[in-house]
């Protein structure tokens, strides 16, 4: 069987080997419980204590910022907004393109007599902030917005939304689900004055089923879930110590290259443009393609369409050639329905549901895009 070709990370992304060599380390060092009282679980809490000072340091947030460790961005993104203590009338402002983890936890809170108002976005997938601005009042209790979205790779102007936040003199909590941002845009805590922020692992080539939900400390949470008293009560459960060890070092060590390796990936996705420019249909002519990703969009989410080509058609005639892409969010991808967010932008349906998104990691090389350009063209002209 040929090598296969993962061009999904935007969905998740695989342990890089130094992360992997450390990871499988601490699995046999960090087995014990870290919340029992000897010496042994006072060796795990240290790893988690240093955990956490890597991911606050990766935001430059400061140390009284307090981190809830997860079991992912879903888990922190609950949390987050359905953990405030909601009063009948306020108002939540939010976005058309936010992930399901933000709009489902949100239809919740609705419960609770919370108005949500959706931030309309444009044809390039993009937020208005003077809407952001118009809809800003008193009662105004929190504005969620994702850092970097992941169908189309959009990133959102936070510290332009924190200002018009200063400008209006809101108290709004400030939170951003930055599942797919980190490790593959620089955020500053301080600059954006952020009250909350969700991270998951498994997007930054860091373990599984792991998440960090960062905290200000003025801000109180509710638990969801009950049981104990771990991590103040408010995410009851025995910590992974070897997982979180794990994740602090895979934030620590995309701090360290992620300038670095945003030019890696920038020359992928020029070059994966530049190919698929080049590709032709069955009577050799050239191919109408519609890019959805903006050129100055996140060089890690390259989402486009070819004109009458069906992308999950496309998509599973090359993962049956050992190529791995995507059709849009990983976690609407069973839908009959096209990407809500490509709707929102004004896509025609038909070519929404032409929609693909390759998404690159640090582990991605220009050859193996070429050999996803050839399969590709292969797939058009057989099709």
């Amino acid at each position: 069987m040929s090598k296969t070709i993962y061009l999904d990370n935007a969905a998740s992304t695989p342990l890089l080997d130094e992360t992997a060599d450390f990871y499988s380390a601490q699995i046999r060092q960090l087995f014990g419980n870290p919340h029992a009282d000897h010496e042994y679980s006072h060796g795990c809490r240290k790893a988690i204590q240093k955990a956490e000072r890597q991911v606050l340091a990766s935001v430059k947030a400061p140390s009284d910022v307090k981190i809830v460790w997860t079991s992912g961005g879903t888990e922190c993104n609950n949390i987050a907004l359905r953990g405030l203590d909601w009063q009948d009338g306020d108002e939540v402002i939010t976005s058309q393109f936010e992930h399901p983890a933000i709009l489902q936890p949100l239809e919740e809170v609705k419960k609770f007599g919370v108005v949500i108002h959706l931030l309309k976005i444009d044809k390039e997938g993009k937020i208005d902030l003077e809407e952001l601005r118009s809809l800003v009042n008193e009662k105004t209790r929190l504005v969620t917005l994702t850092a970097l979205q992941n169908e189309l790779g959009v990133l959102t102007d936070l510290e332009g939304v924190r200002q018009v936040l200063d400008e209006c003199k809101s108290k709004a909590l400030l939170h951003t689900d930055n599942v797919q941002g980190f490790g593959k845009r620089r955020l500053s805590w301080a600059k954006c004055k952020f009250d909350l922020m969700s991270t998951a692992g498994h997007k930054f080539h860091g373990p599984n089923s792991s998440g960090a939900l960062l905290v200000n400390p003025k801000v109180k949470l509710k638990p969801l879930i009950f049981g104990a008293s771990q991590q103040n009560g408010l995410r009851p459960g025995t910590q992974d110590p070897a997982a979180i060890a794990a994740y602090g070092f895979a934030a620590e060590l995309n701090d360290k290259k992620k300038d670095e390796m945003i030019g890696q990936i920038q020359s992928l996705n020029t070059f994966c443009r530049d190919g698929l420019a080049k590709l032709l249909d069955r009577r050799g002519k050239a191919l109408d393609i519609t890019y959805f990703s903006a050129d100055d969009n996140s060089p890690y989410i390259l989402s486009f369409a070819i004109k009458g080509f069906p992308g999950a058609i496309i998509m599973r005639f090359l993962s049956s050639m050992g190529t791995f892409v995507g059709v849009g969010s990983a976690c609407s991808s069973q839908s009959k329905e096209p990407s809500k967010t490509l709707t929102a932008m004004g896509v025609r349906k038909e070519l929404a549901f032409g929609a693909l998104r390759v998404s690159f990691g640090w582990q991605n090389t220009e050859a193996e895009v070429q050999v996803f350009l050839e399969q590709l063209q292969q797939v058009l002209k057989d099709y």
